[in-house]
């Protein structure tokens, strides 16, 4: 089984204002009373006033719900969305098409170079109040880093490096976490030969505590 932060990064595949950005936490201040009827959130009433800027960019609002907003321009098209158990305040951008493919809000931090941006995380609303403060601020990150790059024509072909960079790291990850469980029974079991045979093909990506093992087991190797 993958650790609790692999499967943090497996979600994110599954996937500004100023100069720093607002990094999200799971715990986020004004989520008192929470309210359990959607619409009384106002997410979507919210969502249209604090992305209003993007009808400047030839985008209009094709759909509001009490928990999805879409924006489409010519060629794009912006979804936002509350998540219904998650809570979670989110952003997509992708182009338009027969096979829609969205990036989240964090790959297009990555893709701006916005200062923190592997660090971002959908921010947590569950009262009107903390759903209009995170959707100002997700529309500041959006406008102050994102708005800029939407006429690169090289966005995409970026976006789509990104995601495979992430997907090729996400599969070396699962793999070392996997040959770190079979290294413990192993090494419990002094069964050098196969703590070799585990570490030699990933000692590029190995801590110094596992290239001493690989380099002890190796001496006691048959």
């Amino acid at each position: 089984m993958i650790g609790a932060r692999m499967r943090s990064f497996v979600r994110r595949i599954g996937a500004a204002a100023g100069a720093v950005l607002f990094y999200v936490r799971r715990a986020s201040t004004g989520n008192r009373g929470e309210s359990k009827d959607r619409a009384l959130l106002r997410f979507s009433e919210q969502a249209e006033q604090h992305f209003c800027f993007l009808q400047n960019k030839g985008f209009r609002c094709v759909r509001h719900d009490p928990t999805f907003v879409r924006f489409e321009s010519q060629s794009l098209f912006v979804n936002l969305y509350h998540g219904r158990k998650s809570f979670e305040l989110g952003l997509e951008l992708g182009r338009l098409g027969s096979s829609e493919n969205a990036f989240p809000m964090w790959h297009l931090l990555k893709a701006a170079a916005a200062p923190g941006a592997e660090k971002y995380l959908d921010y947590v609303a569950r009262t009107p109040v903390a759903v209009e403060n995170g959707l100002r601020r997700l529309a500041a990150l959006f406008r102050g880093h994102v708005l800029e790059i939407l006429s690169d024509p090289q966005l995409f072909r970026i976006l789509d490096r990104q995601r495979s960079d992430e997907v090729e790291r996400l599969e070396r990850d699962v793999k070392l976490e996997q040959v770190r469980q079979a290294l413990a029974v192993a090494w419990n079991s002094r069964d050098f030969d196969q703590v070799v045979r585990l570490l030699d093909p990933v000692k590029c990506e190995l801590a110094p505590s596992e290239l001493k093992k690989l380099q002890y087991a190796r001496k006691r190797a048959q």
